[in-house]
């Protein structure tokens, strides 16, 4: 939650989903908005172990459009 709280500027922007010890922010351009993450992450206390970088898949895209897996 502290951590969706220093990203909160990011409403709108991208959609953010803390699970255990995970942030994961899904956003177009997300490698654009990279840098500001990590300082406001930074600026809050927020200790980051790792950053991975990825592009959606197709099954991502309908997961967020219809809220189940392919294959449910």
């Amino acid at each position: 939650e502290k951590a969706k709280a220093a990203l909160a500027h990011l409403d709108g922007k991208a959609a953010l989903q803390v699970v255990h010890d995970t942030l994961t922010v899904r956003a177009l351009k997300a490698a654009g908005l990279l840098p500001g993450v990590l300082d406001a992450l930074a600026a809050a206390g927020i200790e980051i172990g790792e950053v991975r970088l990825r592009e959606n898949t197709l099954e991502d895209v309908f997961i967020q459009l219809t809220g189940r897996r392919l294959r449910e």
